[in-house]
């Protein structure tokens, strides 16, 4: 039966609102239950070498089938157990979508300053739309300070094991966001280190029911809020906790490591260049994925076309909807997708089903992708569309604070790991915002304007005091077929 383009236009809108709502509100951590291990690192290494038999049998079983993928431009990667975590089939949001296609979530390890700061980075996605996740360990004369951890994966752990060997036992552990993405990983990755310090924000909340963080995986005597006590070398200015009008907060622990003139931010500024970060390297296929104008094209594994897909990714990722985009009536998307080229079709195992690719790219992704990918620092459009936008200036006091500190990098969760820049590159972006200046075109941001537009009607959310976005209004419905 034919579904109009009014109904299509509903789906695709009603989805993505539930998307930001999701991102938004914070999220019970249903992993608390599982029981990690009790050894802690010492017995990481031993239990990835356990099940190398079991990576060998998958290596053995998929090589079998090799001759009937042959033709496949991309393989999908095997399964590999030193990748997995239980809810890895799983995105960050527990939705039944995996984030890395496969299951597997790789991890990389970066020297940023050696001997005294790592990066250690994660995919962080949904439906196909992959971007990097960082956490940071900073080496101190007591241990391992890890800032934001990951998902707890043998492999991860096993990288955070040869650290310890070399700079001794994990001692903190620091969540500095009320974020979903970051506060499930931490409450799980804190099990494994009973006699480390955990320190949290104020502000975290829970959906759909508020509950005391020892119901949320953090047990013991050593859980502190980062305003009472900080970590060793540690400096900390908040914004926040900002409370929704329904349920939910925003908060955000800045850091300053002073002896290391170093800044660390989790949302509110970021920084992305045309290099494709390394971590979707590791599965390529997102990336060719995401290269093709329309589901019947076919796009060769190259460099070129890694590039394309990254630029069309991470405005996926920021913006939600690109104007450059042209989506098909529903009928259309199923029909389109049994035409998708044979070499093409692993490229969206799990991650989309059906082989659908319900869009058409009509405009030029780097007219869009010059004014955010130029390595500088700036506010992601999601905080400054429905979050930071109600508060303009408790945002300005927190930016006068951070800028007092005397740093010469800011290291980033999101995105780019790090960005060479001090307190004027910072208050630029900043400022940048606050003055009603966007980096993105205003088709771009369509959706999130219509996002807020609706949040602020029903109640989830005030109503915005800074407005960048209004010349994106109405600019949805032209991109249905």
């Amino acid at each position: 039966m034919y579904v109009n383009n009014m109904h299509a236009f509903s789906a695709a809108f009603i989805a993505a609102h539930l998307l930001i709502v999701t991102l938004l509100v914070q999220s019970v951590n249903f992993s608390h239950s599982l029981n990690p291990l009790s050894t802690g690192l010492s017995g990481v290494a031993s239990s990835s070498l356990s099940r190398r038999a079991l990576l060998q049998t998958t290596l053995a079983t998929t090589s079998l089938v090799t001759s009937k993928t042959s033709q496949l431009e991309l393989p999908t990667p095997p399964y590999n157990p030193s990748q997995q975590f239980p809810r890895s089939l799983f995105s960050y949001t527990l939705l039944p979508l995996t984030s890395t296609l496969t299951g597997n979530i790789p991890t990389l390890q970066s020297t940023l300053i050696p001997s005294k700061l790592y990066s250690h980075t994660q995919p962080l996605g949904i439906v196909n739309v992959n971007t990097p996740l960082n956490s940071f360990a900073q080496i101190t004369p007591s241990g391992l300070t890890i800032i934001n951890p990951l998902q707890p994966t043998p492999e991860y752990l096993s990288l955070l094991s040869s650290l310890t060997k070399s700079y001794g036992p994990i001692s903190h552990i620091i969540l500095t966001s009320s974020a979903v993405e970051h506060r499930s990983s931490f409450n799980t990755f804190s099990q494994y280190f009973p006699d480390a310090c955990k320190y949290v924000p104020e502000g975290l909340y829970s959906f759909p029911f508020d509950l005391p963080s020892e119901f949320l995986g953090l047990k013991g005597g050593k859980v502190f809020k980062l305003k009472e006590r900080l970590p060793p070398d540690i400096e900390v200015e908040f914004l926040g906790p900002f409370k929704f009008k329904s349920i939910g907060t925003f908060v955000e622990s800045t850091l300053y490591i002073p002896s290391l003139k170093t800044l660390i931010s989790t949302d509110t500024v970021c920084s992305i260049t045309e290099n494709v970060p390394k971590i979707l390297l590791e599965d390529r296929r997102g990336l060719l994925y995401h290269a093709r104008d329309g589901v019947e094209e076919y796009v060769e594994d190259r460099e070129a076309e890694w590039r394309k897909g990254w630029k069309r990714m991470s405005l996926f990722g920021l913006c939600f909807f690109p104007r450059g985009i042209k989506v098909d009536s529903v009928l259309e998307a199923f029909s389109s997708s049994r035409k998708v080229d044979s070499r093409m079709k692993n490229l969206d195992d799990q991650g989309v089903p059906f082989n659908l690719y319900p869009w058409k790219w009509v405009g030029d992704i780097d007219e869009s992708f010059k004014g955010y990918g130029d390595g500088k620092l700036f506010v992601p459009p999601i905080l400054t569309k429905l979050i930071l936008d109600r508060e303009p200036a408790a945002v300005e006091r927190w930016m006068e604070r951070v800028c007092r500190w005397d740093f010469d990098r800011v290291v980033h969760v999101h995105f780019n790991e790090e960005t060479r820049a001090g307190p004027e590159d910072f208050k630029n972006a900043i400022r940048e915002f606050l003055d009603g200046r966007s980096r993105f075109l205003p088709g771009d941001l369509a959706l999130l304007q219509e996002a807020s537009d609706v949040l602020t009607k029903v109640g989830v959310v005030a109503e915005s005091k800074i407005c960048d976005g209004e010349k994106g209004r109405g600019d949805l419905g032209r991109r249905f077929s």
